[in-house]
């Protein structure tokens, strides 16, 4: 397949699909230091200066932060030193924030090792930091200096984990009508023939690219990436992050589509269409019952919201999506019991 380019005026960087990551970290320097998901680590034989991370929500904050850094001094990092990231999306903000901050900045690399560092937060420069309650409140822009993505890593994934990571790329197809139903006519396809994941990846990629090329730092277009996250994050941290990323994003979407068809956005045979295919997802994790209460609270933590308003990305249909402001005076908790209530 061929290098994805990815033009940034922070950093020039580039997504390469390689055969095996155990052949490619041994091209890694000698003094760099690798901050690794504790999964990941038992399956592959590395030993070099490593800090052992797990993949849980809770250690992106900084008690946690703290601990690491100790850790990289206590292996002696330089300004010289490159963090070598390998793992999911939580090992990649920790490894990019403490890159961005310490000595003000070090070089990473990034090898993603689920389907959704794969085909959605391995390029953007997003880091992430989690704060009393807020999801990812606290970060910058940080891009790693090289992504190396193995697909072949992809096959220690549970199925749960699988379906998250088509959860999280839904998202980009509802944002494309020229690749929307290649997305959805494949979906069933993914588990048994590598090449058509590994082309929804790279597909998926492109699309995020297009966004981001033109709106790098999330003032303007690329927000419409946030399209079923505002409901997702709210998923998440309702569930006490039980719920993963990806499958609260698709119900998230379920919830976004609601919202379009409610304020007159989305025609009925709109949103059954769109609906009907997002179940795909959503039907293989049905969503229990949630606290509406604290969901809504959660919800309102978003950072996408101003003082007045609720900001919502909604949709008029595939590719179609918008900014919508909703006041906060209105009452959306009616709106969430009949979604629920017609969910349920």
């Amino acid at each position: 397949m061929k290098n994805l380019s990815i033009s940034s005026r922070i950093k020039n960087y580039e997504v390469n699909f390689i055969n095996n990551i155990q052949d490619a970290l041994q091209e890694e320097g000698k003094d760099d230091i690798f901050v690794i998901d504790k999964f990941v680590n038992s399956k592959l034989k590395l030993n070099r200066k490593k800090i052992i991370i797990s993949s849980s929500e809770r250690e992106k904050n900084f008690s946690n932060l703290n601990k690491i850094i100790q850790k990289l001094l206590n292996l002696k990092v330089t300004r010289e030193t490159k963090i070598i990231s390998i793992g999911g999306g939580v090992v990649q903000d920790v490894s990019s924030f403490l890159s961005s901050i310490i000595f003000r900045g070090i070089e990473w690399h990034f090898y993603p090792t689920t389907i959704i560092s794969q085909c959605d937060s391995c390029i953007g420069g997003k880091t992430s930091i989690n704060f009393k309650g807020y999801k990812n409140l606290i970060g910058n822009f940080y891009p790693p200096k090289k992504i190396k993505i193995d697909t072949g890593i992809l096959k220690y994934l549970k199925y749960r984990d699988v379906l998250s990571g088509l959860g999280e790329m839904s998202h980009y197809y509802c944002l494309s009508k020229k690749n929307y139903k290649f997305f959805f006519d494949n979906l069933d396809k993914v588990h048994n023939n590598k090449k058509i994941l590994e082309n929804i990846i790279y597909k998926s990629l492109k699309i995020k690219k297009s966004y981001i090329e033109v709106d790098e730092f999330d003032t303007g277009k690329r927000l419409l990436l946030n399209f079923g996250h505002t409901f997702g994050h709210a998923i998440e941290k309702t569930s006490n992050f039980k719920i993963p990323h990806g499958i609260a994003v698709a119900h998230g979407i379920q919830m976004a589509l609601f919202f379009s068809k409610n304020f007159g956005l989305l025609s009925d045979k709109k949103y059954f269409k769109m609906s009907e295919n997002i179940k795909k997802i959503t039907n293989l994790s049905p969503l229990k019952k949630l606290n509406l209460t604290k969901f809504i609270q959660n919800l309102e933590k978003d950072k996408k919201h101003n003082k007045k308003n609720y900001r919502f990305i909604l949709t008029k249909d595939i590719g179609e999506m918008l900014v919508y402001e909703i006041s906060k005076k209105m009452n959306i908790k009616k709106i969430l019991q009949r979604y629920f209530n017609n969910a349920n």
